[in-house]
């Protein structure tokens, strides 16, 4: 039983790092792919730079533009961008 409990620790310590380490990599570019992803095809998304912090569960961006495609409408444009207070559920999201 102690075997399976520090095991189970282990598995846990190593999610969470790997978890930590995936978050903290993630770039504008990363970011602006998921974003186009998630409006879809007659959307543009542009991010100039990214930073995610699970420690102080904020994100901070900046340059970020959408464009529809389309009609080659600028429908957002903002300098930076900060979140504050996030859930890690909603960081991951």
């Amino acid at each position: 039983m102690k075997k399976l409990l520090t095991g189970l620790v282990v598995v846990m310590l190593l999610l969470t790092a790997g978890l930590f380490a995936y978050v903290s990599s993630l770039n504008g570019d990363d970011i602006a792919k998921m974003l186009t992803d998630e409006l879809g095809a007659g959307f543009q998304v542009e991010m100039a730079d990214a930073s995610v912090s699970l420690m102080r569960r904020s994100a901070e961006m900046s340059d970020i533009s959408i464009r529809h495609i389309p009609s080659g409408h600028l429908l957002f444009r903002v300098a930076s961008f900060r979140l504050k207070g996030l859930s890690l559920s909603g960081l991951l999201r």
